[in-house]
């Protein structure tokens, strides 16, 4: 007997719909595997009993036991999470790509031309030993244009201010940027150790109380200038000069630990006895970097390898000149997922006078702001040659904030053959960033190790810099 018309249907359309079932699956595979870069930037929270449950096709495990607390602090923790998003976003479009000097925007970017855009973003620094800073800035910024003004205040002798203007032009498949800014920095809680790898036993520093550093005021103000030029996506090439004015002297107050108590001034180049000591110079550097990371600011695995070469002259009365050089080298490795990543670093600077009849300052000499044992406003180890070496593990949390914990170490010496592990200052800690695409937006850590305890807060200004235009 024939089969029936409706039975011969009946086939048809279940094998249409057999069909049609395998190739939504095939493309759904195919669709997650080219979205590459959401699997770069979002982690899969699913644990492995979640993931056993989903591919059977059941609903929910039986109840946990902490169900409840976990509720209970997701309402808690809902208007500050909210709160924060709310201020990361007008952190993260917009600003950091103004006040960031260490990246040039990608081609891609400028394909699109948005409507004006005004916005402010806050600005707080606080570390463990120093006061308290905050304040705000505004950015206006019509791609290729941009210009951001803004600073922080706490006190007449602690604060700063700082006007930066980006402009941007595209050359074919490249980007040449040009970086032009301002600003007047004045802090009277620096704190200078000493010169030497070992500052108590080294002869340079002739100490006269029993304070392991010298505090001192100093007021600096600087006019630079930065050119970057990106001619593909690993490369990026800078030329970055400019003009500052450097006055150092003891604070006001009658302090202990002010610096002209503490060492003998006389042995100190960079500040005078009996009063203020300004220094003038004129900068001049080329650097270049290759970095094959997709996003600079996400947890994206890669190669980062940068290295600069520079000089300084003197101006008016200052008859210093000296050269710079050093550079860094870092791995991101992908441990888990590629976005888990085990990442040792190191950074190298070296300072060389150029005129032996006039001592470069103590001030001019190499700072190391990735050790994050210390303060930035602290002059820890100062010599000829500085290395900070780190391991650092990075993971996200969520799709702009991700946890890191890590290992410093900081060398000094007058060469680099006398880099040596004894008296090595040291930090291991853990901490938390926020993070566009392209930069840092904001970190949190704490830190203990050989200085002792430290806690560190920056938002809206970049914390982890190397960039010698930003050190003070």
């Amino acid at each position: 007997m024939g089969r029936m018309p409706w039975e011969l249907y009946s086939r048809k359309l279940l094998f249409l719909l057999l069909t049609g079932l395998v190739f939504f699956f095939c493309g759904g595979l195919a669709a997650q595997e080219t979205d590459t870069t959401r699997q770069l930037l979002v982690d899969r929270n699913a644990t492995s009993r979640q993931e056993f449950l989903r591919l059977r096709g059941l609903e929910k495990d039986r109840p946990e036991r902490f169900a409840p607390l976990r509720t209970a602090a997701n309402v808690l923790l809902f208007v500050p999470r909210t709160v924060f998003s709310g201020v990361l976003y007008t952190t993260g479009y917009g600003p950091h790509l103004i006040d960031d000097s260490e990246f040039v925007e990608r081609f891609e970017s400028f394909l699109y031309f948005y409507q004006k855009q005004i916005g402010w973003y806050p600005v707080a620094a606080f570390s463990s030993g120093t006061s308290l800073a905050y304040g705000a800035g505004v950015f206006y910024r019509q791609k290729p244009f941009g210009i951001s003004a803004g600073g922080y205040y706490h006190s007449s002798n602690l604060w700063k201010a700082k006007i930066k203007l980006l402009n941007a032009y595209r050359i074919g498949r490249s980007v040449l940027q040009f970086n032009l800014s301002g600003s007047i920095l004045t802090r009277d809680d620096y704190k200078f150790h000493g010169f030497g790898a070992d500052p108590a036993r080294d002869s340079r520093n002739q100490f006269q109380n029993d304070s392991p550093y010298g505090i001192y005021l100093q007021r600096l103000g600087r006019l630079q200038l930065i050119v970057g030029f990106r001619p593909s996506d690993n490369w990026q090439f800078f030329y970055s000069g400019f003009y500052q004015e450097r006055k150092i002297e003891n604070p006001g107050d009658d302090d202990p630990a002010n610096i002209r108590n503490v060492f003998d001034l006389s042995q100190i180049p960079g500040i005078a006895p009996g009063g203020p000591t300004i220094g003038k110079q004129l900068y001049n550097e080329l650097s270049a970097r290759f970095d094959t990371r997709a996003y600079q600011g996400q947890l994206s695995p890669g190669v980062l390898v940068e290295g600069y070469l520079g000089f300084s002259q003197g101006v008016g009365g200052d008859r210093s000149r000296f050269a710079r050089a050093g550079g860094l080298a870092a791995l991101f490795i992908p441990v888990i997922k590629h976005n888990r990543l085990i990442t040792p670093r190191v950074v190298l600077d070296v300072i060389d006078n150029r005129n032996d009849g006039a001592p470069i300052s103590f001030a001019e000499y190499p700072r190391q702001p990735t050790f994050r044992g210390i303060s930035s406003k602290q002059l820890l180890r100062t010599d000829n040659v500085s290395l900070v070496s780190s391991l650092e593990y990075k993971w996200p949390l969520t799709f702009n904030v991700g946890g890191h914990l890590f290992v410093d170490y900081l060398f000094a010496g007058d060469s680099i053959d006398k880099l040596t592990f004894r008296q090595a200052p040291y930090a291991i800690g853990f901490g938390f960033d926020v993070h566009g695409e392209d930069s840092e937006l904001a970190r949190i850590s704490v830190a203990g190790g050989s200085e002792g305890l430290r806690f560190k807060l920056t938002v809206g200004l970049s914390g982890y810099s190397t960039a010698r235009t930003d050190w003070q």
